[in-house]
Parts: structure tokens; sequence; C-alpha cells
């Protein structure tokens, strides 16, 4: 750099960053910027307690004002050669028509003024504020958008244990039917080679997307990260840089702002279940009859709703009737006929006659006296309920199965049902495991209704779609 650029960068040295001119008088606070006397007092109000540094932040409690007298020398020297035609002025911070100081910032176009620009036509209705409370006002603003962000970039940290889960779930299914086809049923391996092959097709498939939306995932948090970090550093810049392109800047942090981040795509854990269903199928087919192995299973993914009208008196059935919760206080009787009267159980809404289908409930309860399954139209809804094949109810309780025997906390669980292969299958929705099975029911052409009981406080069942 020559002498010459030296004395063009020499006035913004020398120059007060609250009134864009020489320093008059200039003091030094603690943390070291230097301020016109007269400016930051004006600046603070004329108040030397809890103040804080219009540049770095730093607060104060009480602070003193030292004169800086060697940067009023230089300050002072400037001007004068200034005067003399020896050093240009700054040509920072200066209005290109007018060249005046740019104290002012037009918030409508986003471009700094001076005072002769606010009263042109074109600035003259438009809203103006000084640069210093544009640029605290847009950091303000700037730094909600991180926030956001890093809420954002949070839920993709979420969205990575999800793939994760999703992938340790897919080498678990994987390996079970590998498994199952080449040491319980081998001597029925010529058969079952086909459906092996479609399955681990399909295996390797799901495998591709999880590996595409784990890259996806990660090249949107790095992404998220990069773009944070240049918000951070651009909010540490002095005003008048800090609000070049801020337009455009802040077109892109509402855009960025509105990328809501996905878990593991709904299509990718539905062909999860579908690759879980279909291993299931194989073993269960395999035993009935080697010739009638099913190559493709439909199954409908119902949205149960709950049955007000049958629900007892001490459940309490959500207004969307997704959800029931068990209250021990609520004393009221059945006003609806189709209502249990004793036993706290509670109906689905829709009734199935054939056909094979399934639906998610989420289960919160301390380990006991909950129940759900199906149940025929026809059961009894007077008196003590026993649930049991006898009274025309199935259902999966707490003590047929470990996972959930006396444990207190939430479950997922999935309900499959085969009305004409009268069957009735139980899943832990986040890992696909088999909880338990009812083969072999007779529904005889009754119409069945999903069934929930709930028998004790705390107790309540959320049906998912």
């Amino acid at each position: 750099m020559d002498h010459l650029q030296v004395s063009e960068f020499l006035p913004d040295a020398s120059m007060c960053s609250l009134c864009v001119e020489l320093f008059n008088e200039p003091v030094t606070l603690t943390c070291g910027h230097n301020y016109c006397n007269a400016c930051i007092v004006r600046y603070w109000r004329g108040s030397l307690r809890n103040v804080f540094c219009p540049q770095c932040k730093q607060i104060f409690a009480e602070v003193t004002l030292r004169p800086n007298r060697q940067l009023g020398n230089i300050a002072w020297i400037i001007k004068q050669i200034q005067q003399q035609g020896g050093v240009p002025a700054s040509r920072r911070n200066r209005c290109e028509v007018h060249q005046e100081p740019t104290k002012l910032f037009c918030k409508d176009d986003y471009v700094p003024l001076c005072s002769k620009c606010e009263k042109s036509r074109v600035h003259c209705n438009h809203i103006v504020a000084s640069v210093e409370d544009a640029a605290e006002e847009y950091k303000y603003e700037i730094k909600v958008f991180i926030d956001v962000l890093k809420l954002l970039r949070e839920n993709i940290r979420e969205s990575f244990s999800d793939v994760r889960e999703e992938k340790r779930n897919l080498v678990k299914l994987v390996d079970n039917l590998a498994q199952t086809i080449s040491v319980d049923y081998k001597e029925l391996y010529d058969v079952v080679r086909v459906v092996q092959m479609e399955q681990m097709i399909l295996a390797k498939a799901i495998e591709r997307e999880i590996e595409s939306e784990f890259s996806n995932l990660l090249r949107k948090h790095s992404g998220m990260k990069k773009y944070i970090h240049e918000l951070e550093k651009k909010c540490d810049q002095p005003a008048y840089q800090f609000l070049q392109g801020i337009k455009e800047t802040m077109n892109k942090c509402r855009e960025e702002s509105l990328n809501t981040p996905e878990c593991a795509p709904p299509a990718l854990k539905e062909k999860m279940w579908e690759l879980a269903l279909g291993n299931l199928s194989i073993q269960n087919t395999l035993k009935k009859c080697r010739d009638a192995l099913p190559l493709k299973i439909k199954t409908e993914r119902e949205n149960i709703t709950l049955d007000p009208f049958t629900a007892h008196s001490r459940l309490i059935v959500s207004a969307s009737r997704k959800m029931v919760t068990y209250d021990s206080s609520s004393c009221t009787s059945v006003s609806s006929p189709l209502g249990f009267d004793t036993t706290p159980c509670v109906l689905g809404c829709e009734g199935f006659s054939s056909g094979r289908h399934c639906w998610e409930v989420e289960l919160t309860s301390e380990g006991e006296g909950w129940a759900l399954g199906v149940a025929k139209e026809s059961v009894q809804r007077t008196g003590e309920v026993m649930v049991g094949f006898d009274q025309g109810i199935w259902v999966l309780q707490p003590e047929d199965s470990a996972l959930l025997q006396h444990k207190a906390g939430t479950f997922k669980i999935r309900v499959y049902l085969d009305y004409e292969g009268g069957c009735l299958e139980f899943f832990h929705s986040p890992s696909r495991e088999l909880i338990a099975t009812m083969p072999y029911i007779t529904f005889l052409g009754e119409k069945i209704f999903p069934f929930f009981r709930l028998a004790t406080s705390n107790c309540q069942i959320k049906v998912c779609f």
C-alpha cells in the first residue's frame, strides 16, 4: 500500500463511529473504544452509570471517560492537512450524491442517507432512522433468526438420531429375515428364494433411501452451521459495513427460517413397516403351507377415532376423539345406552368385517390396568366386563409381554388385524418387534371394533395417524 492509499484511509482511523466525523476531544472507554466526548455523553443521555459501549456492548456499572489527547492531536493534524488539501477527506460513510456524512438509514429502501437525501422527494415519506438505531434493530432481528436457525439445527440433529435408529432397525429386520430363512425353514429354501430376494431388494432400496436422507441431513446441518457462523460474524461488523446488503441478508434469513426440517419421511417409515410385516407373514405362511407364500400384502392403515357414546363415565374422550384419559374423580352416570356402565372401556368408531387393517396407539400408564385390542359389536356393556375369547374380546394386557409387564411410561403399539385370516398381532412400534400374536380367531362374520380399557389413574391412550 503506497502513501496515497495510506493517506486516503488515514481519516477513517481517526473518525468517531457515532458522529462519523474526525474525533473532537476523544475519550477512551475501559474496553478500549474511542468516541468524541460530546457524542458518547449524548448517546448515554448524560448518564455515566449502567451504560454500555455502542460497539462491543460491554456493560459498565460506572464509567470514567479518559481523554485520549494523542488521538485528539492526530485528528486535529489530519483536519488541518485536509483544509490545505494534503489528505483527501474520507469517502467512506459519505453520500455519493451530496458528499455529506450518511448518518441516517432508509428502512424502506435499505440504503444509508445523508441529511439532504432524507429531505428529497425519493425518501421524504419513508421510514428513516439513525445508522446506529437501524443497525441495532436489524442486529436484534438477525439474532432472533439465529435463535430460530439454531432450533432448526437441533431438529436436524434429532433427525439424525431418528434415521440412525431406522438404520439399526433395518439391520435387525434383515438379520432376522436371513436367520429365519436359513435356519428354521432350510428345507423350503427353493420356495422362498424369490420372496427373500424381493425382501432383500426392498431392504437395499430402503437402505439407499436412508443413506440419501442421512447425507441430505448432514448437508443441511453443515450449511445451517456455516450460515449461522456467517450471520454471527456479520453481526460483529461496524454499523455501516453491517448494513451493506442487509436487505438480501434479511430476505435470506426469513427464507431459511421457514425451512422446517423433517424427521425420517413417513413414506420411508411405512416401507419399513411393509418390510417388517412381510418378514412376519413369510414366517406364518411357511408354517401353514409351503405352496401358499404371499408375494404382496395389502394392509389398510386406519384413521381410528374413539366413540364417546360407548365410553364409561370415568373415561374422558378428547374433542378430537383421538385421546382417552382415565379420571378417577369423575362420577357422572352413563347417559348413552351404548356405553359401558361398570368397567372403564371405550370402543372405536370404525368397525371391520373384512380385510387387513392396522392402527397405532400411544399408551401412557403406571404399568397395569390397561388393555387394548378388538371386540365384537355385540360385546357385553352392562356389569363387569371380562376380557377373553368367550366374551368376544381379544386384547393385549401388560402381563402378556415382558416388554410391558409392570413397566410405567409411554409406549407406542401398532395393532394388525387380519379378519379373514383370523389373526391379531401387536408390535412395539419403534423397534417393530412382535409383542404378541393371536392366531386362529373366528369372528363369524360379525363386525368388530377397536377396544380400549383404562382402569388406573394417570392412564391415557392416544390414537396416532
